[in-house]
């Protein structure tokens, strides 16, 4: 009772109709979402370094939607076939929801992909992480590495470039 009454004492006020009050309400309450969700934090995205992929062919990636920034190939690149087969991006953008990546084997030609939910897997702060792939014969192990070693009593990081960094595997969760 209380709230339909400030709801048609707002309506007056404003000139509005209660229906059009409630979506303004309504847009109000989920705008921060939005926001939370758009978020750009300073983060990295890499595959494919010191030549570790030699004996397969990336066919395709994308890492998350944004395209402001090199996380997937270019139009060129589909248009040629000729698929970047390794990147390096860091800056401010948003992080991304998934990982999507799709590969053939030089030793057998088989055709793999994977399309890898990072929602629950990336931690809450990304700021100065980066996302990291590595592919060894039919499985992607996919990686949050920080650029600090770790420290002397700390288990080595099972990405190859990453051995003395700070990193966790969040692909595959064992």
């Amino acid at each position: 009772m209380l709230i339909s009454h400030s709801l048609k004492k707002i309506s007056a006020q404003c000139g509005l109709t209660i229906r059009n009050c409630l979506k303004i309400i309504g847009l109000l309450l989920i705008l921060p979402w939005g926001v939370c969700v758009a978020k750009s934090v300073n983060h990295g995205f890499e595959f494919g370094l010191a030549n570790e992929n030699s004996g397969l062919e990336i066919l395709d990636y994308q890492y998350g939607v944004y395209r402001g920034m090199p996380t997937q190939p270019d139009a060129d690149a589909y248009a040629s076939g000729k698929i970047p087969q390794s990147a390096i991006v860091y800056g401010n953008f948003p992080v991304g929801e998934f990982l999507f990546v799709k590969w053939k084997s030089k030793s057998n030609n088989e055709i793999y992909s994977r399309l890898i939910d990072l929602r629950r897997s990336l931690p809450s702060d990304m700021d100065d992480k980066h996302i990291y792939f590595y592919i060894k014969d039919a499985e992607i192990f996919v990686y949050v590495v920080t650029y600090k070693p770790h420290g002397d009593n700390v288990e080595d990081c099972s990405a190859p470039v990453f051995r003395k960094f700070v990193c966790s595997v969040i692909y595959p969760l064992h």
